[in-house]
């Protein structure tokens, strides 16, 4: 699979997207989440599946949950001639496609967040990109999607440690998924971290910082998000300089995180959706210094 392209050259493209198709509507998913594609299999019912599952594949030598894309979107649903295999930090699934178009460079500034999502389709889109009037591509909030099959909880006991120490620290959080804004900042408000900023694009975080740049005490950042990547994001912060610190929380693959990362200046990388590694990162540059 393709790699993403990161340069300081014009016209560069900081994604590649793998576009497919659902009922003559154009999607897509950033190619890091992608480990294969895939012709249909044979799908094996399992008891006590999540009715967004509709069953199992056998791949290889594991047991892959198949996620009915048309019945996600309520949409109708057509003859799937693919089956888009997602890697998630550890959890793996198929998505059903009726086409698999071609992997499309964008630009993070070319993503928008539309101004009103609905509760059906929109609510598995994180952001759209426009080509023109006729071509617009949804791009999949795969967050959203494992949200649904697998419900985020995070530990009450664990987080009652420096609950008072905590809340005195100002945090940035840049997230464009709706459903991971809402389970990060909530897990993090109930551990003590109150003042949270939260921001679904990289350059409305990227002027706030710029202004309260004495008032914020850590940003947490995901990497592909609209306007401005946080990649990018991250460049900009260390070349005004600010020693801020900047934790990456992401569920792109860890070498990929782990080597950009310290080249723009990422203090840490945490794998979504290990909230609770997470926090332990957050007491570490902050509480514990």
């Amino acid at each position: 699979m393709a790699q993403p392209i990161f340069t300081t050259q014009e016209n560069r493209y900081d994604q590649e997207i793998l576009v497919f198709l659902l009922n003559n509507q154009w999607y897509g998913l950033n190619v890091l989440k992608v480990k294969e594609i895939i012709r249909p299999m044979t799908i094996h019912m399992s008891p006590n599946q999540n009715t967004m599952v509709e069953g199992i594949i056998r791949l290889r030598d594991q047991a892959v949950p198949v996620l009915n894309t048309y019945q996600l979107l309520q949409i109708e649903e057509e003859s799937a001639k693919y089956f888009i295999i997602i890697e998630h930090g550890d959890k793996t699934f198929a998505l059903k496609a009726t086409d698999v178009s071609k992997i499309e460079r964008i630009q993070s500034k070319d993503m928008h967040i539309p101004d009103a999502l609905s509760q059906e389709k929109d609510a598995f889109v994180s952001s759209v990109v426009t080509f023109n009037e006729e071509h617009i591509l949804y791009l999949f909030d795969v967050e959203q999607v494992i949200h649904v099959i697998h419900p985020t909880h995070f530990e009450e006991d664990f987080i009652e440690e420096y609950q008072s120490e905590r809340s005195r620290f100002s945090l940035v959080l840049i997230e464009d998924s709706p459903t991971m804004q809402l389970i990060i900042s909530e897990a993090l408000r109930d551990a003590g971290y109150e003042q949270i900023t939260i921001f679904a694009n990289g350059e409305e975080a990227w002027q706030y910082v710029e202004e309260q740049e004495e008032t914020v005490d850590l940003c947490i950042t995901d990497i592909d998000v609209p306007l401005l990547n946080g990649f990018d994001f991250t460049k900009k912060v260390r070349n005004v300089p600010l020693a801020l610190p900047i934790i990456s929380f992401s569920s792109l693959h860890a070498h990929v995180m782990l080597q950009k990362g310290k080249q723009v200046g990422i203090n840490e990388h945490v794998q979504k959706p290990d909230i609770k590694q997470l926090l332990r990162t957050l007491d570490t540059y902050l509480v514990h210094q």
